[in-house]
């Protein structure tokens, strides 16, 4: 007798078609979550590299910056007896080295210059304001170090004239000028450098030294 052909019923047509599909569905869950995964690791990268926006509001939280600008400021200038200068690097040094071989990182360096040429200004106007000596000396590049290494010939030349001597970078700023660089307490004769610790590790752009001589 001929076989007669069964029909598949209508829930056996769904099942088959989500047994098709489950493969394909289960592709783009995966695809969803490993880009969502991939989103959530690049946000975390970028906040723990520009981690001061979660330092700073961690200080508002516990309510300290505001208790250390506060006792900053109302410390004024100290009387300390101490003898402080600032040390920073400026202009005239041996920089085309690296640019001589690079003429498209020329504009870069300009844009860089015309903001050096700010911070200085920033930082006379403090050191006048609060009566620091500035010293503003020639930083100097070579192919066997890089012109920041010149904080470190500047800072032995200039070190005997202070009892301390804050080396500030080219680039940094005061941003209060309320707040006196002796007034809190840091320049501490038990120790000969003090620099802070973040999350990239020791700050080198910004740090006292001691004339332990």
């Amino acid at each position: 007798p001929e076989m007669m052909r069964r029909r598949p019923n209508v829930e056996e047509l769904s099942s088959q078609d989500a047994a098709r599909r489950s493969p394909k569905r289960k592709k783009r869950t995966q695809a969803v979550w490993a880009f969502s995964f991939a989103v959530v690791v690049v946000a975390v990268w970028r906040l723990t590299e520009n981690y001061g926006w979660w330092y700073v509001l961690w200080l508002r939280v516990r309510g300290q910056q505001q208790q250390r600008r506060r006792a900053c400021a109302m410390a004024g200038t100290p009387t300390t007896g101490k003898k402080v200068g600032i040390l920073t690097l400026g202009g005239g040094g041996n920089y085309p080295s690296s640019q001589e071989k690079n003429p498209k990182a020329l504009p870069r360096f300009a844009q860089l210059s015309k903001f050096a040429e700010e911070a200085l200004r920033n930082k006379a106007a403090y050191a006048s304001l609060r009566g620091y000596e500035l010293i503003v000396a020639p930083a100097e590049s070579s192919l066997e170090r890089p012109a920041p290494w010149s904080k470190l010939k500047r800072l032995v030349e200039v070190l005997p004239r202070f009892d301390w001597v804050l080396y500030v970078d080219g680039d940094a700023l005061f941003a209060n000028f309320d707040v006196d660089i002796q007034a809190c307490g840091y320049l501490d004769d038990r120790y000969d450098i003090i620099l802070a610790e973040d999350w990239s590790g020791y700050n080198t752009g910004v740090f006292f030294v001691k004339n332990s001589t």
